[in-house]
């Protein structure tokens, strides 16, 4: 009786034990599924007709090009988002659970592009990808119909067909074969070129910025300083690799602007940290308080110094990681704590940067420069 009256009551414990969190298991599932769909529903509204959806671990891609296209790009959105997370917890950074897929739209064609970004009142023209943390959406074409390589792939039509024909002779001219082979092989070595560096700037650019608004590094509602946000996303645009694209790996991209901006426009040339004066007389880089101070100074894309003060805020950003590692957590971390819906000002800004950093002066500005010239090393070989 004893023996019976044991398993009776642990049947009664395990019972009672399982049941409520295979309970609380389901409802989560539920709650996982739903989130889901209503995810599927939402990309599949704000595409393209013909589009279906493709989920990864991460995130979620409603798409209308060739299965290899979209593989190449969700490889890049999977690396990019385990190097954004891998940089936070080098850098000790909280980040917020990221419960459902982020969602990304992949159109073939510009066209398509267009349309949302229309609807998304992103002005696209020159554009190949965006993110709007207004609605969380990263949205991309395929980088091979972008305009920028529209010439050289009527190229490599054009050679298509003239091999096509000279294939279907009776006689065919080896030599000719061969002479168009090669001008084909080269044209096609210069766009995959071109479309890499699109893809760095602009997929792995854009998707970082979307994991790093939803992971909580930068604060959704409130003001982010523009140098941090177009600064830390450059950090990612290096190569993926099978570990993720690598923030600690320096962009050569970047720094080739950087150099050029200050050697005079040839990047290869010596460079000197007293150039930072001629650069500032440009006009190609601003003072660095006014880089700090200005949020919104990267709101302007048709600004023709645009890319070198995308170097600039990514050479300030990998000095102050490399160099002064807690006192940018500290940073970053500041930034996180602002309330939705500050909207620090100019001067405000300075002095948040200015009370973790110390003063914006000379001093300060040589460290930078000499840093990024001396410490880094340039390789144009990786530029392609």
């Amino acid at each position: 009786m004893r023996g019976r009256l044991d398993w009776m009551i642990l049947i009664a414990v395990i019972v009672s034990g399982v049941s409520p969190a295979v309970g609380q298991d389901t409802e989560a599932q539920a709650n996982a599924n739903s989130a889901r769909e209503s995810a599927r529903h939402e990309l599949l509204s704000a595409g393209h007709a013909g589009m279906v959806i493709r989920e990864t671990e991460h995130f979620i891609v409603a798409y209308n090009t060739e299965r290899k296209v979209l593989k190449s790009l969700t490889s890049r959105l999977e690396a990019t988002y385990r190097s954004v997370h891998r940089f936070c917890q080098f850098n000790d950074l909280a980040v917020e659970h990221i419960s459902e897929p982020l969602q990304i739209l992949f159109f073939e064609t510009v066209e398509q592009y267009g349309v949302y970004a229309k609807t998304a009142s992103f002005p696209y023209q020159g554009s190949s990808g965006f993110y709007s943390h207004s609605n969380n959406i990263a949205a991309f074409h395929n980088i091979i119909n972008s305009p920028a390589l529209r010439q050289i792939n009527q190229q490599i039509e054009q050679l298509d067909d003239q091999l096509s024909t000279l294939r279907g002779r009776r006689q065919p001219n080896p030599a000719k074969i061969k002479e168009l082979t090669l001008r084909r092989r080269r044209l096609f070595n210069i766009r995959d070129r071109h479309a890499e560096r699109m893809n760095r700037t602009t997929v792995q650019h854009e998707a970082a910025h979307q994991v790093l608004f939803n992971l909580g590094i930068h604060r959704s509602g409130a003001q982010n300083p523009g140098w941090l946000v177009e600064g830390l996303a450059c950090l990612f645009e290096t190569p993926p690799s099978p570990s993720g694209s690598g923030a600690g790996t320096t962009n050569q991209m970047r720094l080739s602007d950087f150099r050029s901006c200050l050697g005079g426009g040839d990047p290869k040339e010596r460079v000197r940290p007293d150039g930072l004066q001629a650069a500032y007389a440009s006009g190609k880089f601003i003072p660095l308080r006014d880089l700090i101070g200005n949020a919104r100074l990267f709101g302007d894309r048709a600004n023709g110094h645009i890319v070198y003060r995308y170097a600039q805020a990514w050479s300030l950003v990998c000095f102050l990681q490399r160099t002064e590692r807690e006192r940018f957590g500290e940073y970053l971390q500041l930034i996180q704590g602002r309330n939705v819906g500050q909207q620090p000002s100019f001067d405000e800004e300075l002095a948040d940067f200015q009370g973790v950093f110390g003063p914006i002066n000379e001093g300060f500005e040589r460290r930078w420069v000499t840093f990024i010239v001396e410490r880094l090393r340039f390789k144009p070989s990786e530029l392609g």
